[in-house]
């Protein structure tokens, strides 16, 4: 699927009055072009499809010009998510192994069962109500997971 400049934007051809300022990339004059997700949208999504039509247009750009990426919001979001996925399994597995230790097999089984349950609800919600994994609501999810596992034990004793 392509896309034509004018069907997104309005492209003039004329002189800057007063002179803008000259973009440098990479101590290279260069041409800024931003690219802004929509409200609602999947910025991995946006990651990808931007990646493809980079790709394609790379292709066709006369000899010595270079499509280059100035910021990639994507590659960093995907990151955050996938560092929060680590914290959260050695978490878990830290809270277990404490919960097996100190409060016996019982309470570890009622821990280790409520954890997956509980995560799966509100993963759930979170897709049922249209909340992303922000960074607050990843924060908010680490929170809720303390008190998740105080009220197990709680409930168990």
């Amino acid at each position: 699927r392509s896309f034509r400049l004018g069907d997104v934007a309005e492209v003039h051809r004329e002189f800057a009055d007063p002179p803008a300022p000259r973009m440098r990339f990479m101590g290279q004059d260069a041409i800024g072009v931003g690219v802004a997700m929509r409200e609602g949208g999947d910025i991995l999504e946006l990651g990808q499809t931007l990646e493809r039509e980079l790709a394609a247009l790379q292709r066709t750009l006369p000899a010595g010009m270079v499509l280059s990426k100035v910021s990639d919001q994507p590659a960093a979001v995907e990151e955050s998510v996938g560092e929060f996925i680590k914290v959260l399994a050695e978490a878990v597995a830290i809270v277990l192994l404490v919960c097996f230790v100190s409060l016996g097999w019982r309470t570890g089984l009622v821990v280790a069962l409520s954890i997956p349950l509980v995560l799966a609800m509100t993963f759930a919600a979170m897709q049922f109500f249209g909340v992303g994994l922000h960074k607050i609501s990843l924060g908010a999810l680490v929170l809720s997971l303390g008190l998740l596992v105080d009220d197990a034990i709680i409930a168990v004793e």
